[in-house]
């Protein structure tokens, strides 16, 4: 009998654990598992190096590869350590609008170079019975310009609700005049209500602290990897009217590069605020909880030192904190997500280091995703139990 991969269950969310087997090996030999990840900006790759056992088996649950892109035994330890081969666009992102499928490839090489077996597989960002739905719409009639005030995309489960809501957004963009609306928009909906969750990764995660202490409809807040106040890059306005912000240092002495990538976090860290510039959490709603994510090798923003800061004032008004300081860097995103160690910024005008060594990074992934979860089930109520899904067959 040929050699023979098991994998369970072949299509799978994200966040799910899956069984990797291989049988019908040659016993006690040396394999090497590659997985490749085949997306739509390029391949991305893991492998590991493993031998065999007595029974001609290699079970991912029980046995450590020799050498390999993740060390240790771990089951995920593929997923969470992909990185890009050269026909990935350097400094490029792997963006997940719309969010199709992750499809990927297994293999198992002998010695020779030889596959002596395959098998696709496929993980799904969104669960079938999610209705995904992108709103552009006028929903305040206050644009002069006739221009949509709002922009996005509504995942719904199925069902009339009301269900836990969070408002989820990335990077650097967008303007604050918009989001008032966006609150008010997606509170108005009938299978929503009044108390929502808002997250945010990157410059989103500044927001957020931002837009906690403007709108009392904010009841759980988390940011990830985001900083201690707005800066000369934020671009964003309130009404028309920029905000205070944090200004960098006109002799340009904390802009450092490490191998030829900007090290960002040094510029932040060291930035001078306005007066105002300082989030006014004694005017958010008292009972507004905040969660905080703080990559350990962050070079793009000095998240420790952020949350350190914005925690302890918080703590003094007495407001709930949680804290998850993790291994990884700046863009901590859903499971599964490859590691970017650096992206082109647009803003700066050139390639910024993000930080991060790539295995640990993709197992905080996993494991921020299940306690951001805990954390706003905690505060804005468990989500629905969603049905099990037809699990196809993953041949592409």
């Amino acid at each position: 009998m040929s050699p023979y991969i098991s994998i369970a269950p072949i299509d799978s969310l994200v966040h799910e654990n899956i069984s990797i087997v291989i049988n019908n090996l040659s016993y006690q030999n040396i394999y090497k598992v590659e997985l490749r990840f085949l997306h739509k900006t390029g391949t991305y790759r893991s492998f590991g190096v493993f031998k065999s056992n007595v029974t001609g088996c290699i079970d991912l649950s029980k046995i450590a590869p020799l050498r390999g892109s993740y060390a240790g035994v771990n089951e995920r330890g593929l997923f969470e350590s992909l990185e890009p081969t050269d026909n990935v666009r350097y400094g490029g992102y792997c963006n997940c609008t719309p969010p199709d499928d992750f499809n990927y490839l297994l293999m198992v090489i002998d010695t020779k170079g030889r596959v002596v077996c395959q098998k696709h597989l496929r993980r799904r960002l969104k669960h079938p019975s999610v209705e995904r739905k992108e709103i552009e719409t006028s929903f305040s009639t206050n644009d002069e310009t006739g221009k949509p005030k709002i922009t996005g995309t509504v995942f719904k489960p199925p069902g009339d609700g009301p269900f836990p809501t969070i408002i989820d957004i990335s990077g650097t963009g967008g303007g604050l005049n918009e989001q008032k609306d966006a609150i008010n928009y997606i509170t108005s909906l009938p299978y929503t209500n009044d108390r929502i969750g808002f997250q945010g990764v990157s410059f989103g995660g500044t927001l957020v602290m931002l837009f906690s202490t403007k709108f009392p409809k904010i009841k759980a807040v988390c940011s990830i990897n985001g900083s201690f106040s707005m800066d000369e890059y934020s671009h964003i306005t309130v009404n028309g009217v920029q905000p205070p912000i944090g200004r960098f240092s006109d002799t340009g002495e904390h802009v450092r590069f490490l191998n030829d990538l900007m090290v960002y976090a040094d510029m932040v860290r060291n930035i001078k605020l306005d007066e105002g510039a300082e989030f006014d959490f004694e005017s958010s709603s008292s009972d507004t909880a905040f969660r905080f994510v703080s990559a350990l090798d962050d070079m793009s923003t000095p998240t420790i030192y952020s949350t350190n800061l914005l925690t302890g004032i918080l703590r003094e008004l007495n407001r709930e904190v949680d804290v998850d300081f993790v291994p990884g860097g700046h863009l901590l995103d859903p499971p599964c997500f490859p590691h970017h160690p650096m992206v082109y910024s647009n803003i700066a005008g050139t390639f910024q280091t993000y930080g991060g060594e790539t295995s640990l990074h993709g197992k905080s992934e996993f494991d921020v995703w299940e306690r951001t979860v805990q954390f706003f089930s905690r505060h804005l109520g468990a989500p629905t139990p969603l049905p099990d899904y037809l699990r196809h067959s993953a041949k592409l």
